[in-house]
């Protein structure tokens, strides 16, 4: 998820990481049953939105700490057996689905994606894990076997080259940055968090390709 949002230089991950972290672990996840926060913590987040409009609520007072701590650990205790159940019942459905993979098939003039081996250039600091690995759409212009297509690569010394179909993706159209680098054009130097603390949601702060 992390190296859709960053840069190609890679050096603005940590601006998108508590982000990212935030939304993966409030999303619902199938093999789980639940949220990975609340499996952690035995309680759902509080969300921006609620923390925005002041729509929190205080469940617990100080004199009650026995029953919420009592509380949290029958919470918690529930939570790991659900969750001890749904890995099971995750690992029998991804048995029963290995038989009825479809092989993904080709035609001549499909626009693909290539996935592209990472390789760390010298005096670049870079890492596999944010770079983005599907390059370009190419086009097919053949096929060499069951499993092997041929690929025209402009830029390739070959210009085309065999790829094998596991490194092969359907082209789906360009992808756009979720959070793109736009400044809201209310936003100057002359508005500071105190001038914009008392309506945080105001509709002149989206950005411009917002659907508001």
């Amino acid at each position: 998820m992390l190296r859709m949002f960053v840069s190609e230089a890679q050096n603005d991950w940590d601006l998108y990481f508590p982000r990212v972290q935030f939304a993966y672990c409030t999303l619902y996840h199938d093999s789980l049953g639940d949220t990975p926060f609340f499996s952690l913590y035995g309680r759902d987040p509080v969300p921006p939105l609620d923390l925005a409009f002041l729509n929190t609520k205080n469940e617990w007072k100080s004199n009650e700490v026995a029953e919420f701590r009592w509380k949290l650990y029958l919470s918690m205790r529930d939570t790991r057996r659900l969750v001890e159940r749904q890995l099971l019942k995750a690992q029998d459905r991804n048995a029963r689905r290995r038989p009825d993979q479809v092989a993904v098939e080709f035609n001549e003039g499909d626009a693909v994606w290539v996935y592209k081996f990472f390789r760390a250039r010298r005096g670049k600091k870079k890492t596999k894990k944010l770079a983005f690995s599907w390059h370009d759409p190419y086009r097919v212009v053949g096929q060499l076997g069951e499993n092997t297509y041929k690929i025209a690569i402009p830029n390739h010394s070959d210009r085309v080259v065999s790829v094998n179909v596991n490194r092969l993706k359907r082209f789906a159209g360009r992808w756009r940055r979720p959070f793109p680098n736009e400044v809201p054009p209310a936003w100057n130097s002359n508005l500071t968090l105190m001038t914009l603390a008392p309506s945080p949601m105001k509709t002149y702060l989206l950005p411009a390709s917002s659907n508001a």
